[in-house]
């Protein structure tokens, strides 16, 4: 258990840890990395299945599957690597455009009515809004509204012919997997998004009580510094009274000493005459 725990937080540090310096970009790069490791690991499971299913069928109903899923799986293999490089808002963008893509595939395809291309989307939007922005988001959501209307309308005017077979295909397994996979993504990601969110509050909270307190032991060395210099001030108001003071008993005595000098000087005076 020990081994198996250094190794996962071995991979944590080198493969998931966000190398940005931002907080906002290295809550969006953790998000990114974990969803990108996350459809790795199942691409990779899909691939293999894929490969494993091509030997026990037809060439024809299967050659196509392994080509798609490998496709995929070297694409988001590229995505991560940009990531891990400082190109993790590039990767965002390639990600976004690509499960958009996907999505327009689906709507076109198989028509604006089938469940999966409608979670599909809004995994496409949650997705976008918590990677780039709510703008972002928005007008991912107009533009895949706009497809599936058109879409719509074409496949209401005879313009466009879906396939309509998996509408009637009875319900398998992949089916219902496929869903709850995608389910799982929503929930993974909102959780991530949550969760960063509540840490960026948290550091918040943490640095508003860190001000507070600041701002407390500023007020109370400045009220003591206030107290100390109006105890200054007011020694030297004692000290300038205690000076006029002291002015005022000179200039008595050397007034009581100026006037019997004057007699003095006067009887000298005339004496001498």
């Amino acid at each position: 258990m020990t081994y198996i725990s250094g190794f996962v937080r071995l991979f944590f540090q080198k493969y998931i840890v966000p190398k940005s310096v931002n907080k906002d970009d290295a809550r969006k790069e953790f998000i990114l990395n974990i969803l990108l490791v996350g459809l790795i690991i199942l691409s990779t499971v899909a691939f293999f299945i894929n490969i494993t299913q091509s030997f026990f069928s037809t060439a024809t109903q299967s050659s196509s599957a392994p080509w798609i899923t490998g496709s995929i799986l070297v694409l988001l293999c590229g995505l991560f690597t940009l990531s891990r490089y400082g190109k993790s808002y590039v990767a965002a963008d390639i990600l976004i455009l690509t499960l958009f893509g996907i999505s327009l595939y689906l709507n076109y395809s198989w028509g604006a009515d089938i469940p999966v291309m409608l979670v599909f989307v809004a995994l496409t939007i949650i997705i976008a809004g918590i990677l780039i922005d709510t703008r972002a988001a928005l007008i991912l959501t107009l533009l895949n509204a706009g497809c599936i209307l058109l879409f719509t309308h074409l496949e209401v005017k005879g313009l466009l012919h879906p396939n309509i077979v998996r509408k009637y295909k009875i319900i398998n397994m992949t089916d219902s997997f496929v869903n709850v996979v995608i389910l799982c993504v929503i929930s993974l990601v909102s959780w991530l998004s949550n969760r960063e969110i509540e840490k960026a509050l948290h550091r918040a909270q943490e640095s508003e009580k860190a001000l507070q307190k600041e701002r407390d032991s500023l007020e109370i060395t400045v009220e003591k510094r206030t107290a100390e210099i109006q105890k200054m001030q007011m020694e030297k108001i004692v000290q300038v009274y205690r000076f006029a003071d002291f002015g005022k008993l000179a200039m008595g005595m050397i007034h009581d000493l100026i006037t019997p000098l004057n007699v003095v000087s006067l009887n000298l005076e005339s004496l001498q005459e």
